[in-house]
Order: C-alpha cells, then structure tokens, then sequence
C-alpha cells in the first residue's frame, strides 16, 4: 500500500490562497449577473398623467382667415345679347321677305326688280305703312319686327284664298297655313270686287275679256266674270274691273295654287 506524500507548510498556504482567488471570482461573477437580471426584469412606473388645467378651452380655436388668404368668387360674365340683324342690302330685304312669305327663296336677285317692290308693298299694306314699294328706314325696321301675316280661322280642311280689298292683299293658305302673302288690286268703286265666300269654277292660262279688250293670263274664276289673274300694272289702290288683280311674276304660281273648287273669302 503507498502512501501519500505530505505537503509541506508552504506549498498548504499557497493552494489555500489560490482557493480563496477562485471562490471571490465565483462570487462577483454571480453577483453581478444577478444585478443585471435584476435591472432588465424591473419595469419603470408609468408618469403620472399630467391633468390640463381648468382654464385652459377644452376645444381647438378657431383660425379666422386673413382677407388676403380668403378666396374670392369670379363673377359670371353676363352673356351679350345677339346682334341685331341689319337690312343693309336689296339681297337682305328679299331674304327677309322671304322669311315672311312675301317672296319665294327663288326670288332673291339682289336687284330691287318688279316682283320685290310688289312683295314690299303687300307688306307696307299689311303693316299699316306707305305703300310705295320702296324699302325706306321705317320699312326696314318694320321688317326685322314683324311677322308672317295670320290669316283668319276658315272652316276649310284644305287650301283657301283670302282678298282683303281694303289693304290690297291676298293670302294663300293650305290647312291654316300661311303659304304666300302677295299684293294685289281689286275693283274700282262702281266696279267693286263682291264679298262673300265664293269658289274657283273655271281656269284658263290666257283668257281674252272681249269686254275690256284685254288678256287675263292665268286666270281662275271665282264668282261671274271676276277673277284671280295675272295683269300689269298692280297699282297701290282698286284699279280693276271687279277682277282680283296680281302682278304678272306671282301669277303662275297663284294659278297653280288654286284649283277647280278652291274656297275665295272677299273681305
């Protein structure tokens, strides 16, 4: 059996003293991570929530813009009112005239003929002007004013003829309404046109009077020997013989305008 060798006095107190190294570095290690676990577990107290004081307002104020920040409303630019149209030309009148049923569209030449000056009287007629057949300053301004002329209400289904005697104008009408307002003159006192609601009985493009010696083109007989036909000249007053009398540019369509039975009310 060995035996165990001895250790000397001062080889004790060294090891002792190592020990004791060991231990206070075991210990320090130990205490230090317990602090740190310590410090990362404790949660700080929440700050106490600080309480506004009653003076203050509870609600936002209100921000009043300054006048330079504010924005203005554009205002709306009225609208010009059309320009008025302006009767400058012979060619504008006819145009007007025809917008008006006293001439066809066909009739537009620019040039102050025959058949206009007609047109222009029966609308001087109607209108209460001067007929001269001339398109003055009053005639003119009549004529961006008015409007067609309106016949009187018939009891006719169909097309009619109305004389006015006393102004000089004929109106051709197809189920009320107006087709072709033209001037026209009737019977001379002694030989007036007869009133009355008469009706077309006999047509003849070129008829002889042998008792005035003289052509009636296009005519249409309403009542005896009178009737609606074609003549030069149309005066601005009753020159007939009792006849309707037409300007000879407005006779071929009158003519056939008017047919075997057509309504003729004489004012």
């Amino acid at each position: 059996m060995s035996e165990t060798p001895k250790l000397s006095g001062s080889r004790r107190a060294l090891v002792g003293g190592f020990l004791m190294v060991v231990v206070l570095l075991v210990a320090l290690a130990v205490a230090h991570s317990g602090k740190a676990a310590a410090t990362g577990s404790v949660s700080p107290s929440p700050s106490p929530t600080a309480s506004a004081p009653s003076s203050l307002p509870t609600s936002s104020p209100t921000v009043t813009p300054s006048p330079a920040s504010t924005p203005t409303a554009t205002p709306t630019p009225k609208p010009k009112p059309p320009a008025k149209p302006k009767l400058r030309t012979i060619a504008d009148v006819q145009h007007r005239l025809v917008a008006l049923h006293y001439l066809p569209s066909s009739a537009v030449s620019g040039k102050d003929d025959y058949r206009t000056q007609q047109a222009v009287m029966a609308f001087q007629a109607w209108n209460g002007l001067q007929r001269d057949g001339i398109a003055g300053p009053k005639t003119k301004a009549r004529l961006l004013k008015a409007s067609a002329p309106k016949p009187r209400r018939e009891r006719v289904a169909g097309r009619f003829v109305e004389v006015f005697r006393n102004l000089g104008v004929m109106l051709l009408v197809d189920r009320g309404k107006l087709v072709r307002a033209a001037h026209v003159s009737t019977g001379m006192p002694g030989l007036a046109t007869p009133v009355g609601r008469f009706a077309v009985y006999m047509k003849s493009p070129d008829w002889w009077s042998t008792k005035y010696d003289v052509w009636m083109r296009y005519a249409s007989f309403f009542v005896g020997g009178d009737a609606i036909h074609g003549l030069y000249p149309v005066p601005a007053y009753p020159a007939s013989h009792g006849c309707v009398r037409m300007s000879m540019p407005e006779a071929p369509f009158v003519y056939g305008f008017l047919r075997l039975g057509t309504p003729v009310f004489v004012f």
